[in-house]
């Protein structure tokens, strides 16, 4: 247990860092649950698209025309 209290720098001791990653890492998952519905919505607005210059990829619902050669674009 004496080495948990090893001071590390500042009065700082090596429980003290521990208890701040836990708590880190505690926050960081919460902040991942209450945030993960809103990126899986964001999912919902893009498509697959391709172009008759050849590009395909992913755009958002509403865009018309193809970021690479500014035509128009054909979903699926």
């Amino acid at each position: 247990m004496s080495i948990l209290n090893m001071e590390l720098f500042g009065g700082v001791t090596l429980l003290h860092v521990i208890i701040g990653a836990v708590a880190l890492i505690f926050s960081m998952k919460i902040w991942d649950l209450v945030f993960r519905t809103k990126t899986a919505d964001q999912e919902k607005q893009y498509e697959a698209a391709r172009c008759s210059c050849g590009w395909s990829g992913r755009v958002s619902k509403f865009t018309r025309t193809c970021p690479k050669c500014n035509n128009e674009i054909v979903r699926g």
